[in-house]
């Protein structure tokens, strides 16, 4: 059982595995569909898929097993999720519309879902305080 808590319980926080439905960028926000139990990019669009478990430790292949990280995340370059290099620190960000990306703007259209994922405690480090999604 030792064995077990090592790997899950990390200097950087807790991580776990699972296998991609879809490729996962490093980062993405990431939710569990509901009948595979696979890893797939959240969005704010359903609410299943704004449900965010955490972000994607490194990138993932489609159907490969990766770690998902639960209480931090580093990037040197969030180009890729936020659309800037560097998060704005200290406010929240958002899982956003288009899956696998997160947003430093809350979401406020009718019909979609506003779920938080963490804060930016750096340009480059965001701690996670993962929120269930609220239906605008």
């Amino acid at each position: 059982m030792s064995e077990l808590v090592t790997a899950i319980f990390e200097s950087e926080g807790i991580r776990f595995a699972g296998e991609a439905l879809e490729t996962l960028p490093s980062g993405a926000p990431i939710y569990v569909h509901r009948i595979s139990g696979k890893l797939g990019l959240a969005s704010a669009l359903a609410i299943d898929k704004a449900t965010v478990v955490g972000l994607a430790s490194v990138a993932i292949a489609s159907g490969s097993v990766g770690d998902v990280d639960t209480e931090q995340h580093e990037e040197s370059d969030w180009t890729a999720i936020t659309g800037t290099a560097a998060l704005l620190v200290g406010l929240p960000y958002y899982v956003g519309d288009t899956p696998g990306t997160l947003t430093a703007v809350a979401p406020t259209v009718p019909g979609k879902f506003c779920a938080a994922v963490g804060v930016a405690a750096s340009a480059t480090v965001l701690e996670l305080n993962l929120q269930p999604p609220i239906a605008l």
